[in-house]
């Protein structure tokens, strides 16, 4: 026997006298401290994953793909064999929180919607339309390719019917309209609004050289009954270049020209009195939700369901 031995021989013996410890008891203290410390090890290295942002991002849309491929409720996350299915799999992740799963769903829709819906426009037809284009022959046409495609019993245009509304809420105002519509056709001539525009940059001139307005000058829009939201757009802009009308009224009366006293002559009578003007200002913010839902429903690069 070496003295390595000796000494331990000693040093079981002294245990077994003196402390009532055998080596049996000893072997089976050892293997209860291996038991016990295995669990924590598990559990801490589960926990270091658990704990991984990533890991935690990952399995977050994982349940997300849940909601959306399998169609299940958002009450999935309080059913109680879920519940217990995913404590099995991972007793420390933690669900996301209703409004952080409604975060997600928005988060994916936003990423996918341009990717997985595409618009696409469709020419039905093509068609010749012999001499006189007239508005009853183009009609004709267009009526019988609705036909063709059994279209004339769809869903009208929502935008087109909102108009029509309008157009009905004009009655009152008819002859506001027709005055105003008066001054506008005034502008139509190239060299009024030659005019209007030489008022608008000698303005600009004489307030500042930095006007952000000074290499966009502002003409007069056509109130037209075809074109959506024309006579908002028309009435608005009215509105902002009121006082340069009236200055191009003094500029034109004042003019040694004849035929330019002539023409503000004509304005100053057709320009609209204080109380047309008081009236149009009040209509404008009327129009203007009707004017945003036409712009809006009228999308082509977006479904309306309209």
């Amino acid at each position: 026997m070496n003295s390595k031995d000796y000494l331990t021989s000693n040093y079981i013996a002294h245990l077994n006298t003196v402390h009532g410890i055998t080596k049996e008891m000893h072997d089976q203290k050892m293997k209860e401290q291996q038991v016990t410390q295995q669990p924590q090890i598990d559990t801490m290295f589960r926990k270091i994953i658990s704990d991984n942002p990533q890991r935690k991002i990952r399995l977050d849309q994982k349940f997300i793909g849940i909601l959306v491929k399998d169609h299940q409720p958002l009450s999935i996350r309080e059913d109680e064999g879920f519940l217990e299915f995913i404590y099995e799999l991972d007793p420390l992740y933690q669900l996301p929180s209703e409004k952080r799963i409604l975060e997600l769903l928005t988060n994916g829709y936003n990423n996918t919607k341009d990717i997985l819906f595409k618009l696409n426009e469709a020419i039905l037809a093509i068609k010749y339309v012999p001499y006189p284009h007239t508005g009853e022959a183009i009609a004709e046409e267009i009526m019988s390719i609705l036909n063709e495609w059994k279209l004339t019993d769809k869903n009208t245009c929502t935008a087109h019917i909102l108009q029509l509304v309008i157009g009905k809420g004009f009655l009152p105002a008819k002859v506001l309209i027709a005055r105003a519509k008066r001054l506008m056709l005034f502008f139509t001539s190239p060299k009024q609004t030659e005019k209007l525009l030489e008022i608008q940059k000698n303005m600009n001139q004489a307030i500042s050289e930095n006007l952000q307005e000074n290499d966009h000058y502002l003409r007069v829009i056509a109130d037209m009954k075809t074109r959506w939201n024309s006579s908002y757009l028309a009435w608005k802009r009215l509105i902002v270049i009121k006082d340069i009308i009236n200055i191009m009224i003094t500029a034109l009366c004042i003019d040694s020209d004849k035929q330019a006293k002539k023409g503000g002559k004509r304005l100053k009578d057709i320009n609209l009195t204080e109380d047309e003007w008081n009236a149009i200002s009040e209509l404008i913010p009327i129009l203007e939700p009707f004017a945003n839902a036409t712009e809006l429903l009228g999308g082509s690069q977006y479904a309306t369901v309209s």
